[in-house]
């Protein structure tokens, strides 16, 4: 019964919304403690036009160093390096169809949908197939650190009406806001959109060292060196003890 009354709200709600889509998280919160391994959301909603769904969640963007090893004298140096700008540090799609079959390529280009079509700044000073290659470098590096979830997630669609699909995010995941943003699309073209918000944040000791780190860096580094001389005086009065 709880479960009918549930989505008849979502029903009632989006009837007397302009928006063909409604979309709602089970949550909007996660906290990261010293113990996280991870956390799972369901992303939910509604269309009243019959369409597909394509949803992408998108972690806080920042600038990343991309180095290029070369080998010199049979060790790997880094020999050069680029900064891009405005990088997500997390990626993941979820559609009711795999993204070829939705024949909306630029509506999919356009709303940066699909690890292929997520863009970069940064570097632009360099010949397009150059930087070509160091923008697929720093995507794969983030696809082995599981950063950029490469699956496609699946939307599930009842009735061609009520939606939902997980979002889930793996152990290590920057702090930071979230976007997912939920795309109803009809015949290549974008016809309702919505975006909701998931605020990732640090919490116990973790989240102490995180702010001392970043607020007060000289006093964090003394405290790093005092506290490693203290450990390894520990440690050489114990090796000793006959």
């Amino acid at each position: 019964m709880k479960v009918v009354i549930f989505f008849l709200l979502i029903i009632t709600q989006n009837v007397y919304c302009k928006d063909p889509l409604f979309a709602e998280l089970s949550n909007n919160q996660i906290s990261i403690n010293a113990g996280f391994t991870g956390a799972k959301l369901v992303l939910y909603g509604a269309i009243d036009i019959p369409g597909d769904l394509a949803v992408t969640i998108t972690g806080p963007r920042a600038s990343v160093r991309v180095r290029l090893k070369e080998k010199t004298w049979g060790i790997w140096l880094n020999k050069k390096q680029k900064i891009f700008t405005d990088v997500p540090g997390y990626y993941a799609v979820a559609a009711t169809r795999p993204l070829n079959e939705l024949k909306a390529n630029e509506a999919l280009y356009v709303n940066q949908i699909g690890i292929e079509n997520i863009r970069f700044a940064g570097a632009e000073e360099m010949k397009e197939i150059d930087r070509e290659m160091w923008a697929k470098g720093l995507t794969d590096s983030m696809v082995r650190s599981k950063r950029y979830i490469k699956k496609l997630g699946k939307v599930e669609l009842t009735d061609n009406t009520l939606f939902k699909t997980e979002v889930v995010f793996p152990s290590v995941i920057p702090s930071g806001t979230y976007t997912v943003d939920t795309l109803l699309l009809r015949e290549g073209n974008v016809i309702g959109a919505k975006r909701t918000l998931i605020k990732v944040s640090k919490s116990g000791i973790g989240a102490e060292v995180f702010n001392l780190a970043h607020s007060a860096s000289l006093l964090y580094g003394i405290m790093a060196v005092v506290l490693a001389l203290l450990v390894g005086w520990i440690a050489n009065v114990v090796v000793r003890k006959p």
